[in-house]
């Protein structure tokens, strides 16, 4: 087995193929097993970057086989995010595929997001709604949330 840390996904998908195989590192991670556990967490968040039909099959609502779920934990994590969008009422495909991938926000973005999120936070008849359940209003604060939690692009100098 080549010990060369992949740096693509599908060089990590390939690798995660060869560990699988290999009933002593299976057995281990099985076990709990540190190093294991912690390669494996690494290998499926590379295989997983930009992996288009993951977000597709999310976005298609597809579950997850036990074999993706080994292979690809990233799948059931993208389903999952995929229902937590939608129970927020965010149903944009661009939405979804903006998360799903990490694209990252431009600092103007971002802080366009932080002031409409400010003044929401300080108007008491939006707030009331929001705590109330009201649907808009929790799409509004997903929304902004989606934008706040992304990474800021960095600028060209």
């Amino acid at each position: 087995m080549d010990n060369q840390e992949p740096t693509t996904p599908d060089g990590a998908r390939g690798r995660l193929a060869e560990l699988k195989a290999n009933s002593e590192w299976r057995d281990a991670f099985v076990a709990g097993n540190g190093p294991q556990v912690a390669e494996f967490r690494r290998l499926s968040e590379l295989a997983a970057k930009g992996d288009e039909q993951i977000i597709s099959d999310a976005l298609a609502g597809k579950a997850p086989s036990i074999d993706q779920i080994f292979i690809d934990p990233q799948m059931r994590d993208a389903t999952h995010t995929i229902e937590a969008l939608r129970g927020m009422g965010i149903h944009e495909e661009n939405v979804a595929r903006s998360v799903l991938d990490g694209s990252p926000v431009s600092a103007e973005e971002r802080n366009q997001a932080s002031i409409a999120k400010d003044r929401l936070m300080k108007d008491v008849d939006w707030t009331k709604k929001y705590l109330a359940g009201d649907g808009e209003a929790r799409r509004q604060m997903g929304l902004l949330n989606v934008i706040l939690t992304r990474s800021v692009k960095e600028s060209a100098a």
